[in-house]
């Protein structure tokens, strides 16, 4: 299946082929929380974020100290399906397991954040900036951290996160700019309208 994802395949094919695959190993639980972890990547790129978060969910039942998938299922119940009591559990061992991990701290970060909870989140914000090791780290606690203050009326404060957001726009990852560079213009927009 990863060969097959080198290839190219399309992500569709490699759905399928996963699935099929699935029912071979059904005594195999290695294979099998393999199969629903990578299941959960391609559906992930395939835009399926329900399914994404069901077959990360359902690796987790096998597995449940993977620390990518911990976070990736906080990330994809609370940010993309709005499930945001589910994504707690997730998010807050994802955080035992790994308690400086900057993307790990950005994620129960946006949990928080989008459960209410802004003190919180803006202390998980400025801890995962605080370890940040890359761009692609900072760029979103940047971004998260701006909606935090904005929803506290901190305009000022925002704008700080939003220019320094901006700034490393350019020097990440195309992956990475592609997925937060709408949310960045969201915020100057959000912040210029005040």
């Amino acid at each position: 299946l990863q060969a097959a994802q080198v290839r190219d395949e399309s992500p569709s094919e490699l759905i399928a082929r996963g699935e099929s695959l699935l029912q071979q190993a059904q005594n195999d639980p290695l294979a099998r929380f393999e199969l629903h972890k990578r299941l959960s990547n391609l559906k992930y790129s395939s835009g399926d974020i329900a399914g994404a978060a069901e077959q990360g969910r359902l690796a987790l039942a096998i597995n449940p100290n993977d620390l990518e998938l911990l976070n990736n299922v906080a990330f994809f119940l609370a940010k993309y399906l709005d499930r945001v009591d589910e994504a707690v559990p997730f998010a807050q061992r994802a955080a035992q397991l790994a308690p400086e991990n900057a993307d790990v701290l950005d994620t129960v970060g946006v949990v928080y954040l989008l459960n209410g909870d802004l003190s919180r989140a803006s202390d998980l914000f400025e801890r995962a900036l605080r370890f940040a090791r890359t761009q692609e780290q900072r760029l979103p606690a940047n971004v998260h951290m701006a909606d935090a203050m904005l929803r506290n009326n901190a305009a000022e404060s925002a704008r700080a996160y939003i220019e320094a957001a901006e700034r490393l726009l350019p020097v990440v990852s195309e992956s990475v700019r592609d997925t937060y560079a709408p949310e960045v213009e969201e915020l100057r927009s959000r912040l210029d309208n005040r």
